[in-house]
């Protein structure tokens, strides 16, 4: 992984945010991560094709932060890499009801779109 920006966390803080993710998971160890971290730890999974692990991420993540534009939009992205793309649609139409300027939600709208051949409505 590179630097993160200057607001965010270094390589050395995010190995810590991750190594106590994976402690929680395969230790069952407790451990608080706000939805940024959660984030950070989902696109890293995602980024290395790890989806199980990605899944775990965003499941905790959900049921920690259930009202997250961020997280659901991660679950879509992670809905589509498994071909559940009209779910993943589903699910991102349920976030522009609440959040209609999220950038995330359309980028990631037109990838699914995209994804299933349908270039018109990609754009």
């Amino acid at each position: 992984m590179s630097e993160f920006d200057d607001e965010g966390m270094n390589d050395k803080e995010f190995e810590e945010i991750l190594k106590r993710f994976e402690n929680m998971i395969n230790n069952g160890e407790s451990s608080f991560f706000d939805a940024d971290e959660l984030e950070e730890v989902i696109e890293y999974y995602m980024q290395w094709l790890n989806y199980e692990m990605a899944k775990k991420a965003i499941d905790y993540g959900i049921a920690h932060y259930p009202f997250s534009s961020i997280l659901k939009i991660k679950k879509a992205q992670y809905l589509s890499t498994q071909h559940f793309t009209h779910e993943a649609l589903n699910m991102l139409n349920e976030i522009e009801q609440i959040e209609n300027s999220n950038f995330d939600l359309y980028m990631t709208r037109g990838y699914i779109y995209s994804q299933m051949g349908l270039g018109e409505q990609a754009i």
